[in-house]
């Protein structure tokens, strides 16, 4: 598996552009109207350099212009997702061993965090409007999250920003209004909802104890 993600990593290195070079101008000449081989460099390169930090929402937003809605919301979803699953590995293969060595004390208050519910956690990280998307991969890898959980969370997150900045470079192309004002809209409403269910998970974190809890303590 490391065999092959290396590969791929170099590969796309090689066709990738320097990140502020990841624009419609890009696009228009590598992926757009370019068929299977536009949709290939596109998967590629923009996997490449959300891992190094482009926002996701950017490479959305370019999928959305280069090839509409539906298949722009696919291929950045695939995108992200490969670059969250891709993150993790090579975090946790190369980084985490030096960094419980060096670091043990953070790294066990991390893993101490990630514990619980890891896919519900993901998740509202990935819908808040705000943070850092590589750096939460990173020190998801530094932890001992399952890596499934914590990717399938990530990506139910990841979908209604994709799916609005999909959206939104569908309605730059054919210069729609209603379409980048739609998408608009249902940003702040996804901005809201995650908003909503964060300050949810954060309540019932600091929930008091049931009564059935403090019995389980005192059986202990």
């Amino acid at each position: 598996m490391l065999a092959v993600i290396c590969f791929l990593v170099s590969l796309a290195a090689h066709q990738a552009p320097d990140s502020s070079h990841f624009n419609q101008q890009w696009i228009d000449n590598q992926a757009q109207h370019n068929g299977w081989q536009g949709m290939l460099n596109y998967l590629m390169v923009a996997t490449l350099l959300i891992s190094m930090g482009l926002p996701r929402q950017l490479a959305a937003f370019l999928a959305g212009y280069a090839f509409g809605f539906l298949q722009g919301l696919l291929l950045s979803m695939l995108a992200v997702s490969f670059s969250c699953l891709l993150t993790v590995l090579l975090v946790r293969v190369f980084a985490r061993p030096f960094a419980q060595h060096f670091f043990s004390k953070r790294v066990s208050q991390l893993d101490a965090f990630v514990y619980d519910h890891p896919r519900k956690k993901a998740m509202v990280l990935r819908l808040l409007p705000v943070g850092n998307n590589m750096l939460t991969n990173v020190l998801a890898g530094m932890s001992s999250v399952a890596v499934l959980p914590f990717l399938s969370g990530s990506v139910i997150g990841y979908v209604p920003q994709m799916l609005v900045f999909s959206l939104m470079g569908k309605g730059v192309l054919l210069q729609s209004g209603w379409k980048i004002g739609l998408s608009l809209a249902l940003f702040a409403f996804s901005s809201l909802l995650s908003w909503h269910l964060y300050q949810q998970y954060r309540i019932s974190k600091q929930s008091p104890p049931t009564i059935v809890s403090l019995s389980t303590e005192e059986q202990r």
